[in-house]
């Protein structure tokens, strides 16, 4: 049985480091994530933990569908009212490459 969610509470582990960046992200801002986090919650090794995230006036724009690390992150920002607000002034940009750099950037308002 496939386990949904997995990497929900890890996302929320950062929350805050999340919600600070995008108050700032008129320039790029980078969080660098710990590997061995995402390796204890699942095991990617083919696909990678890599990801694009987009957001346009709060909403979810792209397809995260094959991404469980993507839509888990989406389900706790849309979660949070913090977040959700700050998501509802533009287009963002989130991404995690394959060296665990997340980087945000709000592309308009």
């Amino acid at each position: 049985m496939k386990q949904s969610n997995i990497y929900v509470d890890l996302w929320r582990k950062h929350l805050k480091s999340i919600n600070s960046k995008l108050i700032y992200c008129e320039t790029k801002q980078f969080i660098q994530l710990n590997k061995s986090e995402f390796i204890s919650v699942g095991q990617r090794k083919k696909s990678g933990y890599s990801f694009n995230l987009e957001f346009i006036d709060g909403e979810n724009s792209n397809n995260i569908s094959h991404s469980a690390v993507a839509r888990d992150l989406a389900i706790v920002l849309l979660s949070s009212l913090t977040s959700k607000k700050i998501l509802q002034t533009g287009h963002y940009k989130i991404n995690m490459n394959k060296d665990f750099l997340l980087s945000i950037v709000k592309t308009s308002n």
